[in-house]
């Protein structure tokens, strides 16, 4: 199937106000600015808080090096588990001490 490239040009053209060719119709005129016409400054206080976002991400720099060392200590605290063993490892070695001192202490008379 073939296409038109007349037809084409010929919509474009209309869709888009033109009255055939390629020269692109000028902007209308634009409304007044919405801002009164203050851009200097609101660039200035956005470059001031992007300054501040700076010296935030700046103090922030450390703490992914922060993290991995309050990481690594975690891992090496003792959990749960091994404490109630250890636990029980004191209770069954005095216990065993114990025992063995009531039965090899001589009797007193």
């Amino acid at each position: 199937m073939e296409v038109n490239n007349d037809a084409v040009d010929a919509l474009i053209a209309k869709l888009m106000g033109m009255k055939g060719g390629s020269r692109i119709p000028p902007l209308p005129p634009s409304a007044p600015p919405a801002n009164g016409g203050d851009m200097e400054a609101r660039i200035a206080v956005l470059e001031a808080h992007v300054e501040h976002i700076r010296t935030d991400l700046a103090r922030l720099a450390p703490l992914p090096m922060d993290v991995a060392v309050l990481k690594e200590k975690v891992v090496n605290l003792p959990t749960k588990m091994w404490m109630f063993k250890a636990l029980a490892a004191m209770i069954t070695a005095s216990s065993v001490v114990t025992g063995l001192i009531i039965r090899f202490l001589p009797a007193a008379h």
